[in-house]
């Protein structure tokens, strides 16, 4: 990847030109104000949680596949043109099924315990 900062800066700061650069502009055009996003975000997280057989506050594994899935929607709200996000989503959702796959009786069981 060829760069278009001075030589003279460092890795780390051409990263962080490369971040302010995108939260700035690149994500703010493709998906609209972040805080409106994470405002969204949280709305689909609550009711996400709200499920009869979670204890209370209780984070797994897969939420955080879907609090990922749930991210790349609301971005897909703001731009559902944006190829990205589909094919993040289908990124995050295949590492929850691999989860699954992996740990289904694990899951199965805190299921089982917190519907009793």
């Amino acid at each position: 990847m060829k760069s278009h900062f001075n030589s003279d800066i460092t890795p780390r700061e051409e990263f962080c030109y490369k971040v302010a650069d995108i939260v700035a502009n690149k994500r703010n055009n493709e998906y609209g104000d972040p805080m409106e996003v994470i405002e969204k975000t949280a709305k689909m997280m609550e009711l996400f949680l709200d499920a009869p057989w979670r204890k209370p506050n209780q984070f797994v594994a897969t939420d955080v596949v879907a609090f990922n899935e749930i991210q790349k929607l609301v971005r897909r709200s703001f731009n559902p043109l944006h190829e990205d996000s589909y094919i993040d989503n289908g990124g995050y959702a295949s590492i929850g099924y691999e989860y699954i796959k992996r740990f289904a009786s694990k899951i199965k069981e805190m299921m089982k315990k917190r519907s009793n």
